[in-house]
């Protein structure tokens, strides 16, 4: 049994309190992930929050950009890939930039063990409230920062369009050599960006890499502007 023991879902009133203060306010959308629904507290205008006083202000401190605010197509897919998965029971799972939180709600209706991680609070507060909305109220999330060592270790990583910037795919390789246990493996979902070949070259450094499609047929090469897979490995796990 999962740690994100699931109840009776509820009503987005319940606990709306939970969730942070979004410049346009809360919207809620029902998503379909293979026979199982899944829904979503998402801002309901993602630009106003991007045009916000306070996003501007952070911007210009440390480069914010609230992507964690709109759903991004790649996640639907991830979500339906992590529904197929074959989870054994008892697996523990880290999900890294779990944005809305639907990637890492749908791993918790596998049966994974999952904690969904952002590196900001806003996030991570969204995908913990969306998980409670999908019954799963004991859900464990946790703010982590990539270029920080981990806390523990894990059988699964998973993670979905997170290498957009190339700065940050050495943040990512660290981080997922230090958090993966041996014999475990991560799964990184892309929609074909423009650095994803990059960052596949870097992890064959480190790592046994498989490419495969959406229905988890194996790729040769990176595909650009068309969602794969990336699986990660320890070499002869």
């Amino acid at each position: 049994m999962s740690s994100g023991f699931k109840d009776s879902c509820t009503s987005m009133s319940d606990f709306s309190t939970d969730l942070p203060d979004v410049a346009g306010g809360w919207a809620e959308q029902a998503i379909s992930v293979g026979d199982k629904t899944v829904r979503l507290a998402l801002p309901a205008d993602p630009d106003a929050v991007l045009d916000d006083a306070v996003t501007l202000e952070q911007n210009q401190i440390d480069d914010y950009m609230p992507y964690w605010c709109w759903l991004w197509p790649a996640a639907i897919k991830m979500a339906q890939v992590v529904d197929r998965l074959p989870i054994a029971a008892g697996l523990r799972g880290l999900e890294l930039g779990c944005g809305l939180g639907l990637v890492g709600t749908t791993a918790l209706m596998a049966g994974l063990d999952v904690v969904m991680s952002d590196y900001r609070d806003e996030p991570v507060r969204t995908a913990k409230y969306n998980a409670a909305l999908n019954g799963f109220r004991q859900a464990t999330t946790r703010k982590v920062n990539w270029r920080e060592e981990p806390r523990q270790s894990y059988d699964y990583l998973i993670a979905c369009d997170v290498l957009y910037e190339a700065n940050e795919h050495h943040p990512i390789l660290d981080f997922i050599g230090a958090a993966i246990k041996a014999g475990g493996e991560c799964w990184i979902g892309d929609p074909g960006r423009a650095h994803s070949g990059d960052f596949v070259r870097l992890s064959r450094t480190r790592f046994d890499v498989s490419l495969l499609t959406l229905e988890l047929e194996p790729l040769q090469r990176v595909p650009l502007n068309q969602f794969f897979l990336i699986r990660l490995s320890s070499p002869g796990s």
